[in-house]
């Protein structure tokens, strides 16, 4: 029996890249939620819109929590991660 699964290339990237990429994202997704309208037909979509702003926001912070991790780092773990 062979165990078959679909593998996804995974493509990496520049770290400030992808900081920026995730801002850009961030501010347009608060941005489209901030201009849904409240009441009428378009209301339906703010439920789905706060719930994006809100993932992209926790994105964003996730990769800039990394990015500031790697500055000091250099190439090795943070001495804390290390074990004896």
């Amino acid at each position: 029996m062979v165990l078959r699964c679909p593998v996804v290339p995974q493509i990496s990237q520049i770290l400030d890249k992808v900081v920026k990429l995730t801002q850009n994202k961030a501010i347009k997704s608060a941005e489209l939620l901030a201009n849904t309208s409240r009441t009428g037909p378009a209301s339906k979509y703010i439920p789905k819109r706060t719930i994006q702003a809100r993932h992209d926001d926790a994105e964003h912070d996730l990769y800039l929590q990394l990015q500031h991790e790697c500055i000091g780092c250099g190439s090795g773990p943070s001495p804390d991660l290390k074990r004896a």
